[in-house]
């Protein structure tokens, strides 16, 4: 068995021009997953289009993605993927001001050993008891005081634990480290 690659996003914040560093990532290495944690959801559909990139999409909406249209996509799922059970949400709703703590009782809940979650536009991973929590940063909304552009790709190896790969877009180019 072969090692399962995802691709994580969130937090687009209409700036469709920046998914383009992250769906054109996912097309060189073939990477057929992705997640996309809230904060844009009405972009993925032209950008997907627009980058000719067409990955099985988990989604789940932020609390910006409010029109009507978006109203049917739900603010968590989870996520079987690699030998792993991955909690899925834009994060808003946890109280993360005060920690993961919250976070880490829903995916635990939900028997998770994986919580993905956005909201946050900086990059993050830490390891809560048996379960990794781990937001990507935004690939668009990008402000001074979060830092810069991001998204991650999670490799799941057989039988080993996953590896988080960090992708940060500066000066239009993508520079790579492990989360």
């Amino acid at each position: 068995m072969d090692t399962k690659k995802l691709l994580v996003i969130s937090d687009s914040h209409e700036h469709i021009d920046k998914l383009k560093f992250a769906f054109q990532h996912g097309k060189d290495h073939n990477i057929e997953d992705a997640v996309f944690l809230g904060d844009g959801v009405e972009d993925l559909d032209s950008a997907c289009k627009e980058f000719n990139y067409f990955p099985k999409w988990k989604i789940v909406r932020g609390n910006h993605d409010i029109s009507e249209t978006v109203l049917t996509v739900p603010k968590e799922e989870i996520l079987e993927f690699g030998g792993h059970r991955f909690f899925l949400c834009h994060g808003k709703e946890y109280d993360l001001y005060k920690g993961n703590f919250e976070l880490y009782k829903a995916a635990k809940n939900m028997g998770a050993d994986v919580a993905l979650y956005g909201h946050y536009h900086d990059c993050k991973k830490e390891k809560i008891g048996d379960i990794w929590i781990i937001r990507p940063g935004s690939i668009g909304g990008a402000q001074p005081s979060y830092g810069i552009r991001s998204f991650i790709v999670i490799e799941c190896p057989p039988e080993k634990d996953i590896v988080v790969n960090l992708y940060e877009i500066r000066n239009g180019k993508i520079e790579h480290s492990i989360l």
